[in-house]
């Protein structure tokens, strides 16, 4: 119950850093997406008053949302289907692009920027549907390898190390190494 120091006669806590005083690591601003109802232009076309009119009609997917992510936060988006959760990651990974607001990483504002190479180095999506983001062309050795290859300028032996090393941690097997997602099961996929 105690205030302010001189509320109550006591002294007021030390402020010591921590999370909740550092920077945002991810600062998001007013962001906002509309997607059109309608992708053709054919679809697009209606004849008013005897003139061909183009009409845009679209859907508000996200409208002015704002948040904040620090260093070691760990941050859930709740919502029912077709809320915008996966149009905000999409929007944030860089997938989809920004119709208005901001998004700063490390404060760097990343909105509109050209070049996003580095962003993506720190900032990935992980897919919830394992079947629809596993490529069946790849075996897992190829997976686990490939952000490491885009990404990174290892040696071929340290890959080979780490991918082994991942393996290792999520439970799967050396022999496994060669494997096609369809033959692991739906969680080992996960």
């Amino acid at each position: 119950l105690g205030g302010p120091a001189g509320n109550d006669g006591m002294s007021a806590p030390n402020q010591q850093p921590g999370p909740e005083l550092d920077p945002p690591l991810l600062e998001i601003r007013d962001l906002w997406k509309e997607f059109p109802l309608v992708s053709g232009l054919l679809e697009q076309l209606r004849f008013e008053q005897g003139r061909l009119v183009r009409r845009r009609e679209t859907v508000k997917a996200l409208n002015g949302i704002s948040l904040d992510i620090r260093q070691g936060e760990v941050f859930g988006i709740v919502g029912e289907s077709g809320s915008g959760k996966s149009t905000i990651a999409r929007m944030i990974a860089g997938l989809n692009s920004v119709d208005g607001g901001r998004i700063e990483f490390d404060g760097q504002e990343i909105t509109g920027a050209r070049d996003l190479t580095a962003y993506r180095r720190q900032i990935q999506m992980i897919f919830q549907d394992p079947y629809a983001a596993l490529s069946p062309r790849m075996t897992v050795r190829d997976i686990i390898a490939e952000p490491l290859v885009t990404h990174a300028t290892l040696p071929r032996a340290e890959v080979r190390k780490r991918v082994a090393e991942v393996m290792e941690r999520v439970g799967l097997l050396p022999n496994q190494i060669n494997r096609y997602p369809h033959e692991f099961s739906g969680g080992q996929r996960q």
